[in-house]
């Protein structure tokens, strides 16, 4: 057991840039700093599933402008072919959705 420890935890902790959560007075509930790799690789995961529903809002953008003109020219394999897709993109945006919703992001 060590008894010699009067000073504060900051002063004796060694380097403290890179463990901004030892400073005194930091706010437990700040997000200065993370405290175990769970919380960072649910941030991180969801960061990903956000930017992939946002790539596939976007190509879903540019399949319903293709749909459009494959209906005003009576191309029926277009047609069928485009809202296959969007189907398929509209069911993948629903699952990373209720995934996102799950783990919490």
């Amino acid at each position: 057991m060590h008894h010699k420890r009067h000073r504060p935890k900051s002063t004796r902790a060694g380097c403290l840039l890179c463990k901004p959560q030892k400073r005194q007075g930091v706010n437990d509930e700040s997000k200065v700093y993370h405290s175990g790799f769970g919380k960072i690789r649910r941030l991180s995961q969801a960061k990903a599933h956000e930017n992939e529903i946002n790539f596939l809002k976007a190509e879903a953008a540019g399949l319903k402008v293709l749909l459009t003109e494959a209906e005003r020219y009576g191309d029926i394999v277009g047609k069928l072919q485009y809202r296959e897709r969007l189907e398929a993109i509209a069911d993948e945006i629903k699952r990373l959705s209720a995934h996102k919703e799950i783990s919490g992001g």
